[in-house]
């Protein structure tokens, strides 16, 4: 809920510091742990809860993937999750996220394809007076810093992957 003293920013700088790649980028390496976490859900449930608009048991994965994120930071489920599923394609999951800060609220969607990962900014929430973009970016960056690992301490894709198939091996 957007209180009246709260300043929610959808429209970005097309370039430069405070544009949207900027705040999307760090957003991605905030969530990082997140979506290490969330890429190990079989995606055949998360498709079959999206298609099933199964909101509970999504709200319960991201919940329990959402605990690596931060301490300062909630990350909540959105309330919509889509799947597509057509003929010849592989299927994708696109689910709808909040995450909820002392000094910021970030909404958020994350799109899980068979390749990539892709997050897209809605929009940001912030509360008191409406900050400009200097403002606005300099407080964005300040909230995550506050993850748990920085993205240099993560591993690389193919070392999850490595570590991934050397637990199924195990299993």
């Amino acid at each position: 809920m957007v209180r009246r003293s709260s300043r929610y920013i959808s429209a970005f700088p097309r370039s430069g510091p405070g544009d949207r790649r900027s705040f999307e980028k760090v957003l991605a390496d905030a969530l990082r742990p997140f979506i290490r976490e969330l890429l190990l859900v079989d995606a055949g449930t998360l498709i079959g809860y999206a298609l099933d608009e199964n909101s509970s048991n999504l709200e319960d994965i991201i919940a329990s993937c959402g605990e690596c994120v931060a301490t300062q930071a909630l990350l909540r489920y959105g309330g919509c999750a889509v799947a597509t599923c057509e003929w010849g394609k592989a299927p994708a999951v696109s689910i709808e996220l909040e995450l909820h800060h002392v000094a910021l609220t970030t909404f958020f969607r994350v799109v899980l394809a068979p390749e990539s990962v892709e997050i897209e900014l809605h929009g940001l929430v912030f509360p008191g007076p409406a900050p400009d973009v200097e403002e606005a970016w300099s407080r964005y960056r300040a909230a995550f810093a506050q993850t748990p690992q920085s993205a240099s301490e993560l591993p690389t894709p193919v070392a999850q992957a490595a570590a991934l198939a050397t637990v199924r091996r195990i299993m």
